[in-house]
């Protein structure tokens, strides 16, 4: 899979969440919920890391101050 270059307001979101990372894991997308549009967080945007293992969701909350985090394991489909 071949992956857009990283902005560097991304690549500060993946450095945020590295801890939780697997030392063979890779971040491959990163998408944030809009502020303005409609669905989005003015406050607290949530942010979609896909990575070649899983997919976790950052749920932020009060202003950032307290964030929760989902991780879904990926399975394989096909073989």
């Amino acid at each position: 899979m071949s992956s857009l270059p990283l902005t560097d307001t991304e690549t500060e979101e993946i450095r945020k969440i590295k801890h939780r990372l697997d030392s063979d894991e890779k971040v491959e997308i990163v998408a944030k919920q809009s502020r303005i549009h409609p669905g989005g967080s003015a406050t607290s945007p949530d942010i979609i890391f896909i990575t070649n293992k899983r997919i976790i969701i950052k749920n932020p909350s009060l202003l950032g101050a307290r964030e929760i985090m989902s991780l879904l394991r990926m399975i394989r489909l096909h073989q």
